[in-house]
């Protein structure tokens, strides 16, 4: 079993404990902490499997002034 995370654009996945596996279109990585992947925009979807913690960065809106 796992989740599946839709990013929807550009992203980061940084790994803070235990072990993971992001994949992607195709492409399958283990992260453990420390370790990080860049999700591209053409994937719209990540699936996460394992166990441990991590955080997903994503843009956020420009400011308005």
């Amino acid at each position: 079993t796992g989740l599946d995370v839709p990013i929807g654009g550009i992203a980061i996945v940084l790994a803070t404990a235990g072990e993971i596996r992001v994949t992607a279109s195709g492409a399958d990585i283990a992260l453990t902490p420390g370790d990080a992947a860049l999700v591209t925009p053409d994937e719209s979807d990540v699936r996460l499997t394992g166990t441990g913690e991590l955080f997903i960065a994503l843009p956020g809106e420009p400011a308005v002034s």
